[in-house]
């Protein structure tokens, strides 16, 4: 169960962690073209016990500039 997220950010091709401030090296290009028409079912993340589930994935959002398809029990968000 995931009850405290850690917050990265975006710094030029690198993600920081904010809680420990570690750098995250993986450079977000090499992930950009495989993200490029990723799919999330946020109903398997909410099962997760994330509580931010639309924070987390706007996040994702941003982090690889393109965008992501949600799907919720009712229906697709596009």
């Amino acid at each position: 169960m995931l009850l405290n997220m850690p917050v990265y950010h975006k710094k030029g091709n690198f993600f920081v962690l904010s809680n420990t401030k570690m750098l995250f090296q993986k450079y977000v290009g090499l992930f950009k073209n495989t993200f490029l028409n990723a799919y999330v079912n946020v109903h398997r993340v909410k099962m997760l016990k994330i509580n931010n589930v639309w924070l987390l994935l706007s996040m994702l959002n941003c982090s690889f500039g393109t965008k992501l398809v949600f799907t919720v029990t009712m229906g697709a968000i596009y």
